[in-house]
Order: structure tokens, then sequence, then C-alpha cells
């Protein structure tokens, strides 16, 4: 881990080591995460969020893996109704009249 300031910035870029096989990286070379992110095609909270347990800084393969599908798109899910009876839904239908 290498921690670099920017000159016009007050904030200290975390470089990482990177341990892999990336054709677009190299191996041994250190990287921002934002960087590494854009060139694996995830978010770079993703990322940052499975490195955040990580005690070791060299990041992996495994770790610039795409999310699973399930993860990526909520509107992929469908729309499953927590009423479970015919009472249920008469009674939220009731519950949502607005009162005059």
């Amino acid at each position: 881990m290498l921690r670099v300031q920017h000159p016009n910035s007050r904030k200290i870029a975390i470089k990482y080591s990177y341990a892999g096989r990336n054709t677009k990286l190299t191996s041994g070379e250190k990287y921002t995460l934002p960087h590494l992110a854009e060139v694996a095609g995830i978010n770079a909270k993703t990322l940052h969020s499975r490195l955040r347990a990580k005690q070791c800084k060299v990041i992996t393969d495994y770790d610039l893996r795409v999310a699973k599908a399930a993860y990526n798109n909520e509107t992929d899910k469908p729309f499953e109704s927590r009423l479970e009876s015919q009472e249920a839904i008469t009674s939220q239908k009731w519950l949502s009249r607005a009162i005059v």
C-alpha cells in the first residue's frame, strides 16, 4: 500500500499492489482503486467493500471479479407480495384508502 498526495488536492490517493494475470494491468505495479475498478468493469464501491476486511493489501484477480447477476440489477427480480391470503389483500386495500 502506497499513499500518494496529488499536488492540487488535500486527499491522499492510496495505491494497492496488483498480483494477477489481467492483460490490462501489470503484476507488481501499484494502482488506485478507481483505476482498478474501471479496468475490471465493476463499481469502485464494490471493490472498496471487498478490500475493507482484507488484511493483505495486494489485489488479485479474484478481487476484480464481476459481481453475481443476482446482485447487479434490482429490476430483474420479480416482485413478491408479502400478502398471503385474500383477507390480507382486501384488508390492505381498505387500509390504503385516504381518510376523508
